[in-house]
């Protein structure tokens, strides 16, 4: 576990962080969320919610491994809170609908403004 600051948010689940004890930023993506991709139906909304909630905040970062494209998967603690599906797609208030998707995958989406956050069991 170490503290860092997000320097910048890539999309709606990945981040670059710098370690408070380092200089040198990684990029990670956030463990347990499938957000769609910035150029995808929710991307952009997505992408804003995560930057508006986390851009240059101090987090609590939690390194597990890599995924397959070479970013650390993390769980991200923000203000003593895991930044979960919950917390992303809750934070406005949102109202949520819950559904399995064609590949019998459990999705959460914000009936506000309709970005789609996959369950993810990784």
């Amino acid at each position: 576990n170490f503290a860092a600051r997000v320097v910048s948010v890539s999309d709606g689940d990945t981040v670059w962080v710098t370690p408070v004890q380092s200089q040198r930023s990684q990029k990670l993506r956030m463990q347990g969320i499938d957000a769609p991709e910035r150029c995808q139906p929710g991307g952009e909304a997505s992408t804003r919610a995560l930057r508006e909630l986390l851009l240059n905040q101090t987090v609590e970062v939690q390194v597990s491994g890599k995924d397959d494209y070479q970013r650390g998967l993390a769980r991200i603690r923000y203000q003593g809170k895991e930044m979960s599906l919950k917390e992303l797609v809750g934070q406005d208030r949102v109202d949520l609908k819950f559904g399995i998707d064609a590949k019998k995958q459990l999705y959460l989406m914000s009936k506000t403004n309709g970005v789609v956050y996959q369950v993810v069991e990784k």
